[in-house]
């Protein structure tokens, strides 16, 4: 049987229920929709060791203690059974970057940013690490890097445009370029026109990911949102079980419209594929996580901290041009079996992923700023177990919760009890150890990434530092 192309597709930060009503084109592209997906974490780091292996964090120990992937070998993953096929991941996301060991698993692998929109040329925001934004000199700097680079008008390009989205900043206009999903489709087109067949392909699109403000590409229809006004005003702590009733309205309108926006760009660039590739190429779409949003639901708590929430495991998965026509199901999916899925995919065949219980685990809380006080809870390990409509959550400080989920209801969940004493054996059967003892076991080998400034700037603006 000849070999498809694959190619993966990594929305960050987008929910379910969001996806369902935004992400109108994909949807109608899309001829296989797993409409109970859960993703095995709940931010970027963890959840892609766990797509790439199939493992959870406390097996990959890939999460917040470890810091990077340098504890998951790429014979460990997925990739390992594709020899024969050439791998690229093209990403934009700070923690999916060479800054932290993703790029051992590609044959190829580009970063893209808002200050590289051309993967090819000079990237500006490096000078502006080195000399600052306010100096005159980074100008000098820059067009010198410009003029002796082995792409000059890329570069020229990447400056000007990094230029043109800082003004639009300082000066209350809708932001003139995307953050990232158009540099990265780019960048894919041209390596896949330069690779052979048959490939996989990784991307990693962060639009839908936080600081949202308005940018000429939406649709205005979508929002009605002052130009200078931006998610980032308020921080973490200061939203969680705070009540900001205007700020949710103007966040969650211009999340709409950012899912909207990438779900066009995409869709554009799943019509390019089908057309440009000899041959036949199965294309699925995903996100690694979702996102809170301060809902009663997801107990006031938002973005991606100390949470396993349907909010943020509730996750999209479509796949465009399966091998096989085969019937939906209502059944959970886990990104653990995404590359089961994938290789299958590859060699012509789809197969059954489904199953009837499904688990997910945060080690501790995502990167960004502590909190003012009570750091040991938000910290704390957590795991969920999912079996029909139950939903049991535990934490490594004796705490166990019962939900009720609904298939019809993406996203949202429904507490039932928070005075359990004791867990069911079948969730608890998915895990290797105990969660209190895994929690001491890796706060005691703690171990975090030195990163270059240009990935901390990158992840500062997203709110991680």
């Amino acid at each position: 049987m000849t070999n498809r192309n694959v190619v993966l597709i990594v929305l960050d930060s987008v929910r379910k229920d969001f996806f369902d009503s935004y992400a109108t084109q994909i949807r109608n592209l899309s001829h296989l929709s797993y409409e109970q997906c859960r993703a095995v974490s709940s931010w970027s780091l963890p959840s892609h060791a766990s797509m790439l292996s199939g493992t959870l964090p406390s097996q990959h120990g890939v999460h917040t203690h470890s810091g990077n992937f340098a504890s998951l070998s790429l014979e460990e993953t997925f990739l390992s059974e594709l020899t024969d096929f050439t791998t690229m991941c093209v990403s934009a996301n700070a923690f999916a970057s060479s800054s932290y060991g993703f790029d051992k698993y590609f044959d190829v692998f580009v970063e893209a940013s808002e200050t590289r929109r051309f993967a090819d040329g000079f990237d500006p925001g490096t000078i502006t690490q080195q000399i600052g934004n306010n100096n005159p000199r980074r100008y000098l700097a820059g067009l010198s890097e410009i003029v002796h680079h082995d792409h000059p008008l890329k570069s020229f390009a990447n400056a000007v445009l990094g230029e043109l989205d800082n003004l639009a900043r300082d000066h209350a206009i809708p932001q003139p370029i995307d953050d990232g999903a158009v540099p990265v489709l780019r960048a894919t087109k041209d390596r896949i026109q330069t690779s052979t067949e048959p490939f996989f392909a990784f991307l990693n699109i962060m639009d839908t990911h936080l600081p949202f403000r308005p940018r000429i590409m939406y649709d205005t229809s979508l929002y009605d949102v002052p130009n200078d006004w931006c998610s980032d005003e308020m921080s973490t702590w200061e939203l969680i079980n705070t009540d900001a009733e205007e700020y949710w309205e103007k966040r969650e309108a211009l999340y709409a419209a950012a899912i909207d926006y990438v779900d066009r760009k995409v869709a554009s660039f799943i019509k390019w594929l089908q057309r440009e590739t000899d041959r036949e190429t199965t294309i699925i779409v995903t996100a690694d996580h979702g996102e809170n949003h301060g809902r009663k639901e997801e107990h006031g708590l938002v973005n991606h901290k100390s949470s396993l929430s349907e909010g943020l495991l509730h996750v999209p998965l479509e796949i465009i041009n399966p091998p096989e026509v085969q019937e939906p199901t209502e059944r959970y999916v886990s990104h653990s079996e995404l590359g089961r899925l994938i290789t299958a995919l590859a060699r012509g065949t789809v197969p059954d992923t489904s199953s009837k219980t499904v688990v997910a685990e945060n080690i501790g809380m995502s990167g960004g700023s502590d909190p003012d006080s009570d750091y040991e809870y938000w910290d704390r390990a957590l795991r969920c177990a999912y079996k029909g409509s139950e939903k049991y959550l535990w934490d490594s400080l004796g705490l166990i919760k019962k939900y009720e989920t609904w298939s019809d209801c993406p996203s949202y969940q429904e507490l039932l009890s928070e005075e359990m004493s004791e867990l069911p054996k079948w969730a608890v059967r998915h895990f290797d150890t105990d969660i209190v003892t895994y929690k001491q076991q890796a706060l005691s080998a703690q171990n975090q990434t030195d990163v270059d400034e240009a990935t901390k700037n990158r992840l500062e603006k997203l709110g991680y530092l």
